[in-house]
Order: structure tokens, then sequence, then C-alpha cells
């Protein structure tokens, strides 16, 4: 069952999901709770790199969006890292900030990853793997 979040748009720019920013400018797009996923990956990202978000305040200017977004907001070119990073948190935090909502994990999968990471670290093992 897929829902649907409905209201205006409110948020702070570094973390809110591309689909977000389009519906300032088409009212027809379709927003599910996988935009909370995505600001949770910008937050984990934070975490991981000791820094803020850059806002893109400039992808907000007041013009519609071009297709020059997709390339701006991808996760390989917004999210790269410079910190160490242990292999399955970075692939799971690159999951979280997917540009398609439907690539994105549902919560419980964020949930059950970062356990499994967790116990990973707890019995010892390489977490690089």
């Amino acid at each position: 069952m897929e829902s649907y979040v409905t209201g205006s748009v409110r948020g702070t720019l570094g973390y809110m999901a591309p689909e977000v920013a389009i519906l300032l400018y088409d009212p027809s797009v379709k927003i599910s709770v996988k935009v909370d996923i995505y600001s949770l990956g910008v937050v984990m990202w934070e975490m991981v790199e000791r820094k803020k978000i850059k806002l893109e305040a400039a992808s907000f200017s007041g013009q519609e969006p071009s297709t020059d977004m997709d390339e701006s907001w991808s996760p390989g070119s917004r999210f790269t890292f410079t910190n160490p990073c242990p292999g399955p948190l970075k692939d799971l935090i690159l999951k979280c900030v997917e540009m398609q909502p439907k690539e994105r994990p549902q919560a419980g999968e964020v949930c059950q990853e970062i356990q499994r990471i967790q116990r990973m670290f707890s019995a010892g093992q390489e977490a690089n793997t």
C-alpha cells in the first residue's frame, strides 16, 4: 500500500528530497513518506562527514527545475565521502538519498541495516565488506 502526504511544502532546503522541490512547480507530484528517508540520509551523511550539507539555495531561485537538477541532486555528486566510512553504512546512506523515492529503503529496512552494521562492529568484524 502506497501512502502519500498532503499539505503545504515546508522544510529546510538541504534536507528536502528532490520531489519536494519539484512539487513547488508541479502540484500534481505525489509526495510519499520516503521524503523523510531522504532527510535521514542527509543527516547520516552529515554525521560521517562532520559538516553540514550545502543548502543549495541556487536550485530554488524561483526558476522552474531543469534537467540539470537531476545531475546536481544525484547521490554521487552531492554526497561524496572524504572521511572514513564503513562500506555498508556508506551504501545505506547513498540508498537513502536516491533521486527516485521508490529506490529509497523503508524506515524498517533502515533500522534493520543499522542494527546489522552495529552487530558487525560488536562482533569485531570488519564493516568495510
